[in-house]
């Protein structure tokens, strides 16, 4: 188990997408305008977030939604998939999402390099 409020960031290997996902493990909040789920990242990248929710989601394709978390901040993006617990968020694109991202892994890659030492 992964105590509260640990981040936990890892590259994924095996993939064909546009943008490397990264594993990830730390809470956000993710709200529409019509609810708040709180929810753990699942995997990130700089072009969107898979997020699983504490509870069954009612999150809808298409729908704007917000993930915020102290580590990154606010993020902005359209639901793009949704299954019970899970969902994939792509995130609006600009370059102040993916300059926040590319900070956050940066951050943890060197983090995670110097604890190697």
């Amino acid at each position: 188990m992964i105590a509260k409020g640990t981040i936990l960031v890892q590259a994924r290997t095996e993939q064909k997408r546009s943008s490397e996902r990264h594993l990830a493990r730390f809470g956000v909040l993710a709200s529409t305008c019509r609810k708040r789920y709180r929810a753990s990242v699942v995997d990130i990248s700089t072009t969107g977030i898979c997020i699983a929710t504490e509870t069954p989601n009612t999150l809808v394709n298409g729908e704007s939604i917000q993930i915020a978390c102290k580590a990154l901040g606010y993020l902005d993006g359209t639901v793009r998939w949704s299954k019970l617990y899970r969902a994939g968020i792509e995130f609006n694109p600009s370059s102040n999402t993916a300059a926040k991202i590319n900070a956050f892994l940066k951050y943890f890659r060197e983090r995670s390099i110097a604890a190697r030492r």
